[in-house]
Order: structure tokens, then C-alpha cells, then sequence
């Protein structure tokens, strides 16, 4: 697995919604390998082959969509109210630098930098002090530059941080990891020859209520459905409780947790194939897993998590040797898989 592949992936604007962003990398990358077709709504599906209705089909997918901001008023002082778009932190949104796309349809290239600012410590109250503001009092500076508009999309400016040999740090990890994973796995099995549908999907809207996954599910009716995303490791040190959260540690594997969203038989067999897993147990929701789950007509579901620190913040960090493992556990699975 090449790390080229993720930090590319990372550097790419998917705000949810916005996801058309990335559609021409996807292309001009893998195209010549797999079949790309994109929805309506954005999702991307890539395949070995054409879909034969006679055989079963097995979809593995991750979400490509990112948490951020978009543009939705210019004040008198020439400055810009926002809002969010999906489950943003704004204990952390303060002093961001941003990057903004002010015509992502016609100039998708085209980018400017702005800074998120608040009132300086120095004029708060001490009760101010203690509370992080409400989005409506962060405003984003673009210091006059021409160009954003209202409904521009607005991202954390992208970084690429190696922190040792085997961690990375990076916003949108979540879930660009798993992407990367998906696009791995379909690039290994491309010279295989199968008795089964293999369809990767990289879906959009998850952060905004598992939307692409509903469409993805319902399109596809897979027979086996295996989700990638990130999850919560609690080996940080900062009071994070392993319940219920579970015991989850960077860089131990992918972790497998059990829900009623996931099929057990499916989860177990992929626990017992010899790459080392973390095992939870959670209830169900929350992840694209559920909609696949819940939009499919009779499908086997199941879950793989990339254990994750810091997530939706700018600096999301996750491990290289989980995703390896990630990589491995799929293409061990899809290798075994008799019809």
C-alpha cells in the first residue's frame, strides 16, 4: 500500500456535498484499471467488471466526504458569517487558517486562504474565557480578497505530518483512510479472476446523515457489504474512557466491533483470518454501515474500523501499519470467498 495514494487523497477538497471535487482525480488515477461510474448523488463506484446479475456481489466501501464549512454571509465590515457542515468541533475552529473554493463547478483549482479569528483574550470577561464562542460569533477574514460567495465550500488548509515512521497526522482522515484502503484492495484484486460481483464504492454524505450509503445500498443491493471508517482510540492519555468506547490502541490493528448492525457470522470469520484485529463491542449506528444495512434487500454487513486519534479535528492522526493490516484483512477475505 503507497502512501502516495492516502496523502493525495488527503490534499483533495470533499467537503460533504462537495464531494464532484474529487471525481477527476479518481479518473485520471484508476480509470485505466477499473470501470468508474459516479451516481446522481456523487458516489463513485469502481469495478473489475461489468455487474453479472447472475452472480452474488460483494461491495467494500468508505466514505470520501469531510467535515468543514461553508460560506453563508458577507457582513458591513466585509467579513464572512459560516456554517457548518457536519459534526465540527468549534473548540477547535477558532485561529484556523482556511482554505476556500469560491467556484468549485468552473474553477475548481482555484483556492484562497482565509483565518478564522475571535475577540483576543486580552477584551473577554473572565466567564468568556472559559467557554469556546458560538458560530455565530466566528468570522472568517479574507482580507478583501474578491472571489468567495455565498455557498463556497471552506476547508481546515490541508496538511500532510509524518510523526515518526508509523503515524501520520492529516484533517480528513476520516475518512480518506479508508478510501485509500477501498482503492488498495481493488487494485490488488484487479487481475483476479472471480465468481462474484467486487464493487468499491466511495461514498459521499456520510457526515450529514449516511446519505450516499442509502443510495450506494439501494443501487448495488450487495450480498456482502464490508464498510471502512475510522473509530476511537483511547491510548491518548487523556481520559478517554475505553467504555464505551472499547480498548483500542494506534498501530494494534483494525478493530472489529460488534453490533447489531453488523452481521456476527460475517464479523467473526473475518476476526479468524489470521491478521491481528481489536475486538469491541458497540450499539448500532453511527456509521454508513447501518444504512447499508438498513437499504439493502438481504444483505451480510459488516464493519472495519482504522483506530483514529483526534477526530474531526485538523489534525486527525491514524497509523500506517493499521492500514496495511486494514489492506490485508480485505484481500485475505475477497481471495477466500467462495460462491
Amino acid at each position: 500500500m503507497e502512501r502516495k495514494c492516502l496523502k493525495e487523497l488527503v490534499m483533495l477538497p470533499s467537503l460533504s456535498g462537495y464531494e464532484f471535487m474529487t471525481e477527476s482525480y479518481i479518473k485520471e488515477t484508476y480509470g485505466k484499471d477499473l470501470i468508474i461510474r459516479a451516481d446522481s448523488i456523487g458516489n463513485q463506484y469502481l469495478m473489475l467488471a461489468e455487474k453479472d446479475p447472475g452472480k452474488p456481489t460483494i461491495m467494500i466501501s468508505a466514505h470520501i466526504d469531510e467535515i468543514g464549512y461553508v460560506l453563508t454571509h458577507k457582513n458591513s465590515d466585509g467579513l464572512w458569517e459560516f456554517g457548518r457542515r457536519g459534526g465540527i468541533d468549534l473548540k477547535v475552529t477558532e485561529g484556523q487558517v482556511i482554505e476556500c473554493w469560491p467556484d468549485p463547478l468552473k474553477r475548481p483549482d482555484w483556492k484562497i486562504q482565509g483565518v478564522i479569528g475571535k475577540v483576543p483574550i486580552h477584551l473577554e470577561e473572565s466567564e468568556e474565557r472559559k467557554t469556546a464562542d458560538t458560530i455565530y460569533d466566528l468570522l472568517i477574514d479574507f482580507g478583501g480578497q474578491p472571489g468567495p460567495e455565498i455557498g463556497s465550500p471552506c476547508l481546515p488548509v490541508k496538511h500532510w505530518t509524518e510523526l515518526g515512521p508509523d503515524l501520520v497526522s492529516a484533517p480528513g482522515l476520516d475518512d480518506k483512510a479508508g478510501c485509500a484502503v477501498v482503492l488498495d484492495v481493488m487494485m490488488q484484486m484487479k487481475d483476479i479472476k472471480l465468481d462474484y460481483n467486487l464493487i468499491g464504492v466511495l461514498m459521499v454524505q456520510e457526515e450529514v446523515g449516511l446519505r450516499g450509503a442509502k443510495v450506494a445500498a439501494a443501487k448495488i443491493d450487495p450480498d456482502v457489504s464490508i464498510d471502512l471508517d475510522v473509530s476511537f482510540a483511547t491510548d491518548e492519555g487523556r481520559s478517554i474512557k475505553e467504555i464505551p468506547a472499547g480498548s483500542v490502541k494506534l498501530g494494534s490493528g483494525p478493530i472489529l466491533s460488534y453490533g447489531p448492525d453488523k452481521d456476527f457470522s460475517l464479523m467473526k470469520e473475518l476476526a479468524g483470518l489470521g491478521i491481528k484485529v481489536q475486538e469491541t463491542v458497540t450499539s448500532a449506528g453511527g456509521t454508513n454501515t447501518s444504512a447499508i444495512q438498513m437499504n439493502s434487500r438481504n444483505v451480510k454487513t459488516a464493519l472495519v474500523s482504522i483506530p483514529q486519534r483526534n477526530m474531526h479535528t485538523p489534525v486527525e492522526v491514524c497509523s500506517w501499519s493499521d492500514l496495511e493490516a486494514c489492506s490485508d484483512l480485505l484481500f485475505k477475505y475477497l481471495r477466500k470467498y467462495r460462491v
